[in-house]
């Protein structure tokens, strides 16, 4: 089984020649390391999975090397799952992984009921919960920007002092 060990590049100096000096010591060769960016957005996950194409293992020193939330290391987790990519810790003892899996289904969970709740408590109280709409005359603007004047999203969303996304789902609803 063809096996490669990440690198973070965004780690701080110190961090990297520790990490290095790590690697070295566990006798991993320099033709092993993919050195990247953090893991932390689909595109670098997509990447990686290229740099992995004929790897069916992907080694990282320690979870800390990783700079990487419970969210973030679950979806890189469910990405290389999904890939049949098997992820091992160099550092960290075997039960880890299992351990850390068990965290993320109860952090999944708990953020899932609190809201709900939220909603619920919302809804029961007559609160408006989710984002807030937009004025009329924002959302009339956002319409003859993009598709009268056929201004970019991100031009739109300057003007009308919106997100990016508001314009987004505004353009949406209109079609």
């Amino acid at each position: 089984m063809n096996s490669m060990v990440y690198f973070n590049t965004e780690l701080s100096e110190v961090e990297k020649t520790r990490l290095l000096v790590s690697l070295k010591k566990e006798g991993i060769k320099d033709d092993e390391i993919i050195s990247m960016v953090s893991l932390n957005n689909q595109a670098s996950i997509n990447e990686l999975l290229q740099v992995l194409q004929y790897s069916k293992e992907l080694r990282v020193y320690d979870y800390q090397s990783l700079s990487l939330t419970i969210f973030e290391f679950s979806k890189l987790y469910t990405v290389l799952e999904k890939n049949q990519i098997v992820l091992r810790f160099i550092k960290e003892k075997e039960a880890f992984l299992d351990i850390f899996q068990l965290v993320i289904v109860q952090e999944k969970s708990v953020s899932s009921k609190r809201m709900k709740e939220s909603a619920r408590e919302a809804k029961k109280n007559n609160r408006t919960w989710g984002r807030p709409t937009i004025d009329q005359t924002i959302q009339k603007k956002i319409y003859r920007l993009y598709h009268i004047e056929k201004k970019p999203i991100r031009e739109v969303a300057r003007y009308c002092n919106v997100s990016v996304g508001t314009v987004s789902k505004y353009i949406k609803m209109e079609n």
